[in-house]
């Protein structure tokens, strides 16, 4: 018990240090952290972004995540996630292309590999869409095509 109050007077007297240093202290660097980060520092406020990790950005990484499946082939876990961030103004206000922010758009827009060397691509068409579904379920395939005129 006293080791776990030992610990809490060091976490509380260094976080007292940093908040005498920093007008924020923000844990986690994912993209979220950083946006509000950014936000924060061009606001004026001094940042101290804490990340866990020894790669900052989250779910908006780039890396090599099934190195034994697919040596080389590097993908982002989240990539849908990256649509949501062109319904708002954070890439012009945060001015982020100045600092070589650069999406390159891609068809197919999604690609799904399977460590048994199978892979799903869903493509921006609808019909390409269903031909890839159709190599699984020719049934789920054909029951997607409605999707093409939804929200018109």
């Amino acid at each position: 018990m006293s080791v776990v109050f030992s610990n809490i007077r060091k976490i509380l007297s260094f976080s007292s240090a940093v908040m005498e240093a920093y007008d924020v202290v923000i844990i986690g660097a994912g993209h979220n952290g950083l946006v509000c980060a950014g936000y924060l520092l061009k606001a004026g406020y001094s940042v101290l972004l804490l990340e866990g990790r020894s790669l900052p950005g989250g779910g908006c990484t780039t890396e090599e995540l099934m190195p034994n499946e697919a040596p080389g082939f590097k993908f982002n876990p989240c990539a849908m996630n990256h649509l949501f961030i062109f319904l708002g103004p954070v890439i012009q206000e945060l001015e982020l292309y100045k600092y070589g922010l650069e999406y390159l758009v891609c068809d197919p827009v999604a690609f799904c590999p399977h460590p048994d060397g199978k892979y799903f691509l869903a493509h921006k068409s609808v019909e390409a869409t269903c031909s890839e579904i159709a190599r699984y379920s020719q049934h789920d395939a054909e029951n997607k095509i409605p999707m093409k005129n939804h929200g018109k």
